[in-house]
Order: C-alpha cells, then sequence, then structure tokens
C-alpha cells in the first residue's frame, strides 16, 4: 500500500526532509506538551461512607449506624461489593461497583440513599460523609516546621500564613496542618461559688454562647448610598470574657471572673509529628485532580522560598520531607535513558551487519525521527 514511499523519497528528497521536520517538531512539541504523573488518569468507582459517633462502643456502632446505612445501600444497582468496618466512635462502610459504573453518579446514589435514613441514625451521630475513592487525593508533597518557638506557635504560623500562601500556588488543591494544638480559651468554674449564687453551669455556657456574636444590624442610608452595619460581639482578649456579668435571682449581677478562673491556652494534644527527632508541625499538601504533579511541586517549592525568606521566624526551619514528583521525575529519566541505550545498541549492530557508516548513521537518524 505504501510501496510509492521510498521512491518519493528519493524522487523528492526536499518534500521528504521537509515532511520527516514537521513530524520531528510536531513530536517535540508534544512531548513537551505531555501530562507528567505517577498514574494514568483512571477513576475506580468505590464509595466510602464515614458516620462518627461519639462515645460510642463497636457493638453500638455496628447496630445502630453500619446495619442501617448497610440496609440502605445495598439495593443500589450496579453494586458488586459492600464491606464496613465499626469501631469506637467510627463507622465506615465501603461501597465497590462495577468498572464501568461512573464513580460521581455513584457517590450521587449513595448519599441519597444515606440522606434518606438520616433520621433514623442516633441523634448523637455526627452526619455522615460520603466520600469516592481518589487516587489523586493523596499528598504530592509533605514539609515538616520546626523550631524552638514549639509546635503550639508553630502551628498557628502554619495554619494563618503558610496554608494561605502554598494554597495560592497553581496546581495545589488542598493544604492540611498537623502536629500542634490550636489556641482554646479555657473557662475553669468553681462549683461552690455558683451554688452560692445560685447559678448553674448552663447559665454560664449560655452566656459565653449570647455574648459571642456577630450579628447584621441592617443598613443606613444616606442619599443615594447605602451602608451595611453589623454588630460585632466576638471576644477580643481574655479580660472580656471576665468581666461578662451573670444576673442573679434576686437581680444582682456577679462577673464572670467571680465565679470561674478564664485561661488563654491551647486545646488537648489530639495530633502528634516529630521531624528529626524533634516535635515538628507536618504540611501535606495536594494537588488538583487535573494539575500536572511535577509542575506543582516546583511551584510549590519555589514558594517554600520566599515563604522561608519571609515569614520564617528566626531558628525555624521548614524541610522537605517527601517530594512525589522525585519519583516521578526519576522515572521518566530512566524511560529516556533507556530509549538513548536502544537506538545506539541497535546502530551498533546494524553496523556489525551492514558495514557501512552512511547506511547506520541513515537508520541511526530514522529511529528517533
Amino acid at each position: 500500500m505504501f510501496r510509492f514511499l521510498p521512491r518519493l523519497a528519493v524522487q523528492r528528497p526536499v518534500l521528504a526532509t521537509m515532511l520527516i521536520a514537521v513530524f520531528v517538531v510536531l513530536g517535540a512539541f508534544s512531548f513537551f506538551q505531555l501530562r507528567t504523573d505517577l498514574f494514568p488518569d483512571v477513576e475506580f468507582p468505590v464509595v466510602t461512607v464515614t458516620t462518627v459517633y461519639p462515645g460510642a462502643g463497636p457493638e453500638e456502632v455496628a447496630t445502630q449506624v453500619t446495619e442501617p446505612i448497610e440496609d440502605a445501600v445495598s439495593n443500589i444497582a450496579n453494586l458488586e461489593d459492600l464491606t464496613s468496618f465499626s469501631r469506637d466512635n467510627l463507622s465506615i462502610v465501603i461501597l465497590q461497583f462495577e468498572l464501568e459504573v461512573d464513580a460521581d453518579l455513584a457517590a450521587i446514589d449513595v448519599k441519597d440513599q444515606v440522606d434518606a435514613i438520616r433520621a433514623q441514625l442516633p441523634s448523637d451521630a455526627e452526619a455522615p460523609v460520603v466520600q469516592k475513592f481518589d487516587i489523586d487525593a493523596f499528598p504530592v508533597m509533605q514539609v515538616a516546621l520546626s523550631g524552638p518557638q514549639g509546635a503550639d506557635r508553630l502551628f498557628d504560623l502554619a495554619d494563618d500564613q503558610l496554608r494561605e500562601r502554598l494554597s495560592r500556588v497553581a496546581g495545589v488543591a488542598d493544604v492540611s496542618v498537623v502536629g500542634g494544638r490550636t489556641r482554646e480559651v479555657e473557662v475553669t468554674v468553681f462549683p461552690d461559688r455558683l451554688e452560692a449564687f445560685e447559678l448553674s453551669v448552663q447559665d454560664v455556657v449560655d452566656l459565653i454562647r449570647a455574648e459571642n456574636l456577630v450579628v447584621p444590624g441592617g443598613r443606613v442610608e444616606d442619599g443615594t448610598r447605602a451602608t451595611s452595619v453589623r454588630v460585632t460581639g466576638e471576644y477580643r482578649e481574655v479580660r472580656e470574657l471576665e468581666e461578662l456579668r451573670l444576673f442573679l435571682p434576686d437581680g444582682n449581677v456577679v462577673r464572670l471572673g467571680e465565679v470561674a478562673h478564664v485561661e488563654d491556652g491551647y486545646g488537648d494534644r489530639t495530633q502528634l509529628a516529630r521531624s528529626q527527632g524533634e516535635s515538628a508541625v507536618s504540611i501535606s499538601i495536594q494537588k488538583q485532580a487535573d494539575a500536572n504533579t511535577v509542575t506543582t511541586v516546583a511551584g510549590v517549592r519555589v514558594e517554600l522560598e520566599a515563604i522561608r525568606a519571609e515569614v520564617l521566624p528566626p531558628g525555624a526551619q521548614l524541610v522537605v520531607v517527601q517530594d512525589g514528583s522525585e519519583f516521578i521525575e526519576a522515572a521518566i529519566a530512566d524511560v529516556l535513558w533507556a530509549i538513548v541505550i536502544g537506538i545506539l545498541l541497535t546502530t551498533l549492530i546494524l553496523f556489525l551487519f551492514l558495514h557501512s557508516w552512511r547506511g547506520t548513521l541513515v537508520a541511526a537518524l530514522a529511529m528517533p525521527a
């Protein structure tokens, strides 16, 4: 069918050269535009339903949460496998559908079925979270932040500033911070004083909740201009909490600081991260589903250098612990090196058989082209 091509190449060498040049240019352009990633763009139709039931044991979680969810989702079409785990405070139901099923549509069907039986679940249980399995949800980079300031202060720095700056990098979908304690104001009531003033703990809770509000206050019109007004009641200092007034049954008032101790500190430690044997803050970076891993990580590295120069306090260190682009770049380099070795070995074998530098050179140029 293509017997005319050799004759055309001999009779029209300029035309043949230009055609080859066109394909080489297009190939080179396409090569540099290729998306670089570790896994192919494949979606697995797997959906998980995660429900948190605080304070419940495995048996209560299984009978009151897991089983109702299993009964609700078991009749969904094209369901291939159903697996569940019931643990302390946690229920996980995993649904695997047939490969031809659209994962997004499957997740919608599961969510509809779970929402339909939401009223049957315990009132203390949190709302079930329905998620589809995403192979791109794993972090592409993990960074450790450590220093003499301590994990708690560094956690505030990472949560307030580093998270925002890294989230603005092109291709970044989410930045999560783990390893420190969040700021928390603790109010410790004195039971004997509450009893003496005929107050309850709920009175203190209601007072704090009612005073810590930001509510709209309407708008102010001035000719052709209208300005929105809001009433800001959020606490800024611990002293403001201590000065809150509790109304007593006899009509008198008492300060909150007289019946409780108010302290500004940090909450309980539920997460721990360590780097090089020291307490640290772990920062995990996830990329967008359609983003290039290598390009995204390169942008994050540039931003990390800017953060080191502009944001970090003296003595603090920002170290890259895991970089998902390194393996990808190494794998691509191995493939390219294997192609080069293959071309060189093929050229050598052709020369041994042809004993002609001219014929060998033509074949060597034809292979990469």
